[in-house]
């Protein structure tokens, strides 16, 4: 075998033992950035839920105030009453 012959056997073997290990790399990298994304979705879904949840609140908060300003009313108003009669 000459020289070239060698170094093109050796290139070869090394390239073959070095693809399942290329292999392996590329599989972990798809993976990586698969479980990146799915974590991102997770958040943005997080956040969207979070504002929705702060949305409800605030309108449930407006709410309560204009019950409480409603009965403070009620009450005022009876008072004025019991006390015009």
């Amino acid at each position: 075998m000459s020289a070239d012959q060698k170094k093109t056997e050796a290139h070869k073997t090394t390239h073959e033992a070095a693809s399942p290990l290329h292999a392996a790399w590329g599989a972990m990298q798809r993976e990586s950035l698969r479980f990146a994304d799915e974590a991102e979705q997770m958040m943005e879904r997080g956040f969207a839920e979070s504002r929705r949840a702060t949305h409800e609140g605030a309108r449930l908060w407006e709410s309560q105030v204009e019950l409480t300003a409603s009965m403070s009313r009620a009450v005022f108003d009876g008072w004025r009453r019991m006390i015009n009669v």
